[in-house]
């Protein structure tokens, strides 16, 4: 096999770094999911994810968590794939803990059930009524 960094120059295989890892998972329970992690080692880049699922939610059946490790950003994303309304939380983004909604025609919309708080364990120091997994 002959490996080319991105210049195009032909590298040594026992030189080459992983980039990337992925992990997916297919259940027989309908549900599944993937995992894109970065793994290149001393880039500010390493750490970073995207995953994608599908579970077994009548109201939200899909998401999408997105992290970016130098921020510690993480952005939560879930839809319904049939109808396709959904919620968003990203702390970054909106400055807020709160999820934020969209309708079936993709506008903006209040949150019709309590917009639920999704904290980080290291940043738990008040107590939500309210929390969620996948």
């Amino acid at each position: 096999m002959i490996n080319k960094d991105p210049g195009g120059s032909v590298k040594d295989p026992e030189e080459v770094s992983r980039l990337l890892n992925i992990e997916w998972n297919q259940n027989t329970d309908g549900t599944s999911g993937i995992t894109y992690t970065s793994a290149l080692e001393g880039s500010s880049d390493n750490g970073n994810y995207i995953r994608y699922g599908k579970v077994n939610d009548t109201d939200l059946d899909a998401f999408y968590d997105i992290y970016k490790s130098w921020e510690d950003n993480l952005i939560n994303i879930k839809w319904n794939t049939s109808t396709h309304y959904g919620r968003v939380l990203s702390m970054q983004h909106f400055t807020d803990p709160y999820w934020h909604c969209w309708s079936e025609s993709l506008e903006n919309i209040a949150c019709e059930y309590p917009a639920f708080l999704i904290i980080p364990e290291k940043f738990r120091t008040i107590f939500y009524p309210y929390s969620e997994g996948h």
